[in-house]
């Protein structure tokens, strides 16, 4: 388990993502997910991209906890963009496998966050293959965003960012 600290209000900033929330929604402390996906068109998108659920400093607006991912095209890498934890995964830059999405069949991105007491256990899935992001503490009432963005600041997320979808499932109670 990964017990984040407050992040310094440089790191995402640094890395020059605009980034766009989607919404928010608060995990609360009983056992459930929060959902968050988009669809992209991989020629259609900047080098580089993020997405994920985070925690905003009331403060600063600033992500301070959660979950992003970077895709980055070019260097052909899924990177954690929060917690430090460097690159999760590669990703398949064959001609082939960018080509067959497009906006009648584009590619899935898909963050899911479960709750099991003040463990957060997060997966992504980018076009049905799913990777491992490391998990990490979090107190009760978890308010998170959406976000989703670019690396080419002022860039609107509309050309490349499909479908947004963020919501929440609570398992029924037990008699």
């Amino acid at each position: 388990m990964h017990s984040p600290s407050p992040l310094p209000s440089s790191e995402l900033t640094d890395c020059l993502f605009d980034l766009t929330p989607f919404g928010s929604i608060t995990l609360s402390d009983q056992a459930n997910e929060l959902h968050f996906q988009i669809d992209l068109v991989p020629a259609d998108c900047p080098e580089q991209v993020l997405f994920g659920l985070v925690q905003l400093d009331p403060l600063s607006n600033q992500p301070i906890a959660g979950f992003a991912i970077q895709l980055d095209w070019t260097a052909g890498q899924v990177r954690d963009a929060l917690n430090g934890f460097g690159i999760l995964d590669a990703l398949d830059l064959s001609p082939m496998a960018l080509q067959q999405h497009d906006l009648e069949d584009p590619l899935l991105l898909s963050l899911k966050v479960e709750r099991h007491g003040s463990n957060l256990f997060p997966t992504f899935e980018i076009g049905g293959t799913r990777l491992l992001y490391p998990s990490i503490l979090s107190t009760a009432e978890t308010p998170f965003t959406a976000l989703a963005g670019t690396a080419q600041p002022g860039a609107d997320t509309a050309p490349f960012c499909l479908y947004p979808a963020l919501w929440s499932v609570t398992p029924p109670t037990r008699p």
